[in-house]
């Protein structure tokens, strides 16, 4: 299997459909894996450290601003029936939660907790635990487990993308929790999250 890895130059959404773009131009690939951090907004499941694995995103930013209130317009997209078959098998076989082995030196054999679920997102960092964002999500989808600013840029790419048929690759979102879209939101976990993000995105690759 080969790989090729490369980061937005920004957050948000747009800079990730152009690196999506020199990805297409580039290598062609068949398959979208969006790994890195985000912010858990579930207490139960998305604790930091822990991994969510993601085929549902649902970005929130669509909105119709009246008078006397704003009303959001979320926009739900799953991957590809292969790829959700694919990580239901992962699922089956780790037990869900999966539980893993931390691979940081500081860590090294402190388990973590892997998640199917939803992703928010939208270009809003999010640092306040009563956000109307976060009601709005956990409204929406009870299973929405954390937020980031990438995810509805690469679902977005592969929906404007699948008049190509069957070259249109899957996608999957691999996201690490590093904070809580709170008022602690800050860096020191980052490494951490990510480590394990794509410690799992490796232990996933096999069910491709």
């Amino acid at each position: 299997m080969r790989i090729v890895a490369t980061q937005t130059q920004s957050q948000g959404q747009r800079s990730t459909m152009a690196a999506l773009e020199n990805l297409r131009r580039h290598y062609n690939p068949r398959m979208w894996a969006l790994v890195g951090i985000a912010g858990g907004i579930h207490d139960d499941h998305a604790r930091i450290g822990n991994v969510i694995v993601s085929t549902d995103v649902v970005y929130y930013e669509n909105r119709k601003i009246n008078p006397q209130d704003t009303r959001r317009r979320g926009e739900h997209r799953q991957a590809p029936a292969h790829i959700v078959h694919a990580v239901n098998t992962f699922f089956t076989e780790y037990g869900t939660p999966a539980r893993i082995n931390g691979q940081m030196a500081a860590h090294a054999g402190e388990q973590y907790e892997v998640y199917p679920g939803v992703i928010g997102s939208g270009e809003a960092v999010i640092a306040d635990r009563a956000s109307d964002i976060r009601t709005y999500l956990t409204a929406y989808h009870e299973k929405v487990l954390a937020v980031d600013m990438e995810a509805g840029g690469l679902s977005q790419y592969w929906q404007e993308n699948s008049v190509h048929g069957t070259t249109n690759p899957g996608w999957i979102v691999v996201r690490g929790v590093s904070d809580n879209a709170d008022e602690d939101k800050g860096h020191s976990h980052h490494e951490l999250a990510s480590r394990n993000a794509a410690h799992v995105l490796s232990r996933l690759l096999p069910y491709f």
